[in-house]
C-alpha cells in the first residue's frame, strides 16, 4: 500500500455512543464527497441482565414457597377438616370480597361460635407469639393453630435456632455430637476431640467469617486432607 492510499480509522466507544474519524498517513482528516470523514453515532445505553435475573430468582423463590405450603397443607388437610371442613376453602378465597366467596364467613382463620379471628389475634399478635407458645407450652393446641405455625415456618424456611426458645448449651452439644457421629459414619478422617470442639463451634458461629474463610479454618482445625476431603465440608 502506497503512502497516499494509507489511512487510519479511529474509534471512541462509550456506553451510549461511538465516535469515529478517518485520517491519512499524516493524521489529517480524509474528505469524501466534499465532507470530512468523522462523526458520532448515538444509541440507547445497554442494560444489564440484573433486572431479569432478579425477577427470575423472585419467581423461583415464590414457586418454591408455594410448593412448601402445598406440601404442609396436604399433610394437615385430613386432620384440619375433621375440626373445620371449610378452613382451607376460606384461606383459598381470602382475596375475594365477601359476596364473591362460596363460604359466607366473616372471619378467615377461626369462625367458631366461641372463638374467632379477633380472639386469635388478641391472644397472638404475631405468628411468632404463636410459635413460641407452641414450643414452650405443654397444653394441647387446636390443629388449625399448629398448621398456621408450621406453614409460616415452611413458607419462610424458618428454623428452631433461636436460642431463646431452649437450652443453648444443650442444643449446641447435641448438634456437634450429631456432626461427629455423621463424620465417623461417612468415614471422614476429621480430627474431632474435646480440645478442638470449642474451636469448631466458634468457627461455625463466627459472624465475621464468610463461608470460604470458615471452610479454610475448619480444614486447619480438623487437619483435613485438602486433596481428598475438602469437598466434604462444603456448606
Amino acid at each position: 500500500m502506497d503512502q497516499e492510499s494509507k489511512y487510519y480509522i479511529g474509534l471512541d466507544m462509550g456506553t451510549s455512543s461511538v465516535g469515529w474519524a478517518v485520517t491519512d498517513a499524516n493524521y489529517e482528516l480524509v474528505r469524501k464527497k466534499g465532507k470530512d470523514m468523522w462523526g458520532v453515532r448515538l444509541f440507547e445505553e445497554a442494560t444489564t441482565a440484573q433486572d431479569r435475573r432478579t425477577n427470575r430468582i423472585s419467581r423461583r423463590r415464590n414457586q418454591r414457597k408455594k410448593q412448601r405450603i402445598a406440601f404442609v397443607k396436604e399433610k394437615f388437610r385430613d386432620e384440619v377438616e375433621k375440626v373445620d371442613s371449610n378452613f382451607f376453602r376460606r384461606l383459598n378465597e381470602s382475596q375475594l370480597y365477601l359476596e364473591d366467596k362460596t363460604v359466607k364467613a366473616p372471619y378467615l382463620l377461626f369462625n367458631d361460635f366461641n372463638y374467632t379471628d379477633q380472639d386469635f389475634y388478641r391472644q397472638y399478635p404475631t405468628v411468632f407469639h404463636l410459635i413460641t407458645d407452641i414450643l414452650t407450652s405443654d397444653r394441647k393446641f387446636d390443629i388449625r393453630a399448629i398448621y398456621i405455625a408450621v406453614s409460616s415456618l415452611f413458607a419462610h424456611r424458618g428454623n428452631f435456632l433461636n436460642k431463646s426458645l431452649g437450652n443453648e448449651s444443650q442444643e449446641d452439644d447435641q448438634v456437634f455430637e450429631k456432626m461427629i457421629e455423621v463424620s465417623k459414619r461417612c468415614e471422614m478422617n476429621w480430627n474431632f476431640d474435646s480440645q478442638n470442639l470449642e474451636e469448631v463451634k466458634s468457627i461455625l458461629c463466627a459472624r465475621n467469617l464468610n463461608k470460604t474463610k470458615k471452610q479454610d479454618e475448619l480444614i486447619r482445625c480438623l487437619k483435613i486432607n485438602k486433596k481428598t476431603e475438602k469437598d466434604k465440608i462444603e456448606f
